[in-house]
């Protein structure tokens, strides 16, 4: 697909465009898309103006949640795929790295494509979640503690997703087992040595159950692994909960 921008006055020759195609049978398609988000943003950087950017990205953020309904209703994922890849470009123009890291659930194959920079979480909200599994008794791991006396401490009413994700995994070692994935060096083996997040696939509160590291873990995921230790009713217990703590890896994730 190509999204192409023109302007009001010249309706011929673009201000710019945004190409995007996938080749789905090629190798490691899914870890590749970051990079070329990355390559795109900095040409878009070049060659056309701050003030451009950012007066298309507020046009495209009032369409998207029209489109994506329509698009979510017929199925049509290829699509959004790419509707969320020209999206993730135009934002990632207005950091002056032009940086971006993939969702992990985009690499697990539960998500469409987001840069990791432009999601937020909600800070209170974090703190709110955090304070109600303290209550219930469970003790927090060193990740979780210094994420939630971070959380108290800032003056910002966000976090961004890689800052959060960061508490439990750094950025280098996130990109680090993308690079290790794409060069055939990576194992299904769960090298927390390695990668130093201390989860596995397998892990409660890892968004899934698969083999090698844990590429999301969340509370709402640990939440609900929690109460599929005694689960009732028996349905609420799919094939990526982990009945015993850490559980068999129930599959690979395929990484295309």
């Amino acid at each position: 697909s190509t999204f192409t921008v023109y302007s009001s006055s010249d309706s011929v020759n673009s201000l710019f465009e945004i190409d995007y195609f996938i080749d789905f049978e090629e190798e490691h398609w899914v870890l590749k898309q970051a990079d070329s988000v990355s390559q795109k943003a900095t040409d878009l950087q070049i060659n056309t103006t701050s003030q451009v950017i950012s007066e298309i990205i507020t046009m495209f953020e009032e369409g998207i949640n029209y489109t994506y309904g329509d698009i979510a209703d017929s199925k049509k994922y290829n699509v959004a795929i790419s509707i969320f890849y020209t999206r993730s470009v135009l934002l990632a123009a207005q950091r002056e790295d032009c940086a971006c890291l993939p969702v992990p659930l985009f690499i697990t194959s539960k998500s469409v494509f987001h840069c990791q920079e432009d999601i937020f979480y909600e800070v209170d909200n974090l703190i709110a979640t955090i304070d109600t599994i303290v209550a219930q008794g469970t003790p927090l791991d060193s990740a979780t503690t210094n994420l939630y006396a971070f959380l108290e401490s800032t003056q910002e009413t966000t976090i961004r997703y890689d800052d959060y994700n960061s508490f439990y995994i750094s950025k280098v070692d996130f990109q680090g087992m993308i690079t290790d994935i794409r060069n055939q060096t990576y194992a299904d083996d769960c090298n927390r040595e390695k990668y130093r997040n201390g989860k596995c696939g397998s892990d409660i509160g890892c968004c899934g159950n698969y083999a090698g590291c844990c590429w999301f873990w969340d509370w709402d995921c640990f939440v609900h692994d929690m109460k599929c230790l005694d689960c009732k009713p028996w349905w609420y217990c799919l094939p990526g909960c982990k009945p015993e703590k850490p559980s068999n890896p129930s599959s690979s994730i395929d990484y295309k």
